[in-house]
């Protein structure tokens, strides 16, 4: 934790600057080294860490993205196997050993001045009850679909901090910002980190987008909750929403059985996307060169659709560089979801108004069978920020391919 009585307001604009000055010489991008496999990641041994000593690995339920490391002391480790960089929590009152390994940071307990600029995690501080620990935040109250966000801005609890590609540096260091959590878009700004490392504002980066299962993304409410010193309430909330998931799967599993007793589904785990498909689905936006923007098979997205009934037409293309979205052409994007029997317009920018938009954007929509059958539906903005939900979505789909489309929480029908 920085103390805002140690921050010295009369020289801070040429402290500032300096650091500036200094980063702007220019450092290029360097090449990555090539990542290790998530499965040798995780099983990596503990690193060596001076004054405490390595007690176990944490289990992780559902997540492939971050692995959690206890220590004697009340100490731990966070560590994420994707960008190889680990971050040593100390726990309140407790001292950072002096000689820590490379590429570890050190996040001091508690953490009570933390700029967000991962929108995705506030549902996850919100659901420990945690938001009192961000004070800055990377996006303006109207942006916020999270009532205590919204809330709390109004308040003047937190504040606008500017966005990630260009925070606010003066507003962070008279504050006396702790902590800089950011998303992996960080990643093409990387002069923005290396500004905040050289004004002490350690920085963490989220990789939850890159989780493949939902509840995976979920799960890393435990290292929101390990970060704000809420981690049985983490545990508490993960347990929740796997047993809400699990409710729902095997309700499902029984409704499919019942249907068709020869089913050669398996109605055991959720994760297991043997089952009774109910329809196909594509799910896109255009973007403003006309072009479909779709989501890589192997996203958390068509997951959730999958484990809600629907089969995804685009089930064999995947991203090579492991990003969430892909863009292909008008024309391949009909060839494949023209007889899908669902379109799903993803409304992260805004949700689709009705079908005539579409079709006035091409009309070779009015082709689709999605389009002439009435089964066109829209996601709501609120969904990318709501990522405690991921059971609620997927009851969406389980109603919208049930036919029972008035009760839904993110997907609302387009006419």
């Amino acid at each position: 934790m920085i103390e805002t009585g140690r921050i010295v307001k009369a020289g801070l604009l040429c402290v500032i600057l300096a650091a500036l000055m200094v980063l702007s010489g220019g450092c290029g991008m360097q090449t990555a080294p090539m990542k290790e496999s998530r499965t040798s990641a995780q099983a990596a041994p503990a690193p060596e860490i001076p004054g405490i000593s390595f007690i176990k690995a944490e289990e992780n339920q559902y997540s492939e993205e971050f692995r959690i490391l206890d220590y004697t002391d009340g100490f731990h480790v966070i560590e994420i196997p994707e960008s190889r960089e680990a971050y040593l929590v100390v726990p309140e009152g407790g001292k950072s050993p002096a000689k820590l390994p490379e590429h570890m940071t050190v996040l001091s307990l508690p953490l009570t001045h933390i700029y967000l600029a991962d929108t995705a995690a506030m549902a996850l501080f919100d659901a420990v009850d945690a938001v009192s620990g961000i004070r800055f935040s990377s996006i303006r109250q109207d942006q916020w679909y999270i009532p205590e966000a919204v809330d709390a801005m109004k308040a003047g609890d937190i504040l606008f901090a500017g966005k990630y590609s260009q925070p606010d540096y003066e507003t962070l260091m008279l504050e006396g910002c702790d902590l800089a959590i950011e998303s992996t878009m960080i990643n093409h700004s990387p002069e923005v980190k290396e500004q905040l490392t050289e004004l002490h504002i350690p920085v963490f980066t989220d990789y939850s987008s890159y989780e493949s299962d939902p509840m995976g993304r979920v799960e890393w409410v435990r290292v929101y909750g390990l970060l704000s010193g809420k981690a049985p309430e983490a545990e508490a909330f993960l347990k929740v929403q796997s047993a809400k998931l699990e409710e729902l799967m095997e309700a499902d599993a029984a409704s499919a059985s019942d249907a068709a007793s020869n089913s050669v589904s398996d109605p055991g785990s959720y994760s297991d996307p043997a089952r009774t498909e109910t329809g196909t689905f594509a799910y896109f936006y255009l973007n403003s060169s006309g072009q479909a923007v779709i989501r890589s098979a192997d996203d958390y997205i068509p997951a959730m659709f999958q484990m809600g009934g629907l089969s995804y037409v685009f089930k064999d293309l995947k991203s090579p560089d492991r990003k969430a979205s892909i863009t292909i052409g008008m024309e391949d994007f009909y060839h494949k979801a023209k007889d899908a029997d669902y379109l799903i317009y993803n409304g992260f920018l805004g949700a689709l108004p009705n079908v005539e938009e579409l079709i006035n954007r091409s009309s070779l929509f009015q082709d689709f069978k999605a389009v002439r059958e009435g089964q066109v539906y829209t996601t709501s903005p609120a969904f990318y920020q709501r990522t405690d939900a991921m059971a609620d979505f997927i009851r969406d789909v389980h109603l919208m391919s049930e036919g029972e489309a008035y009760d839904m929480t993110f997907i609302s029908k387009v006419e």
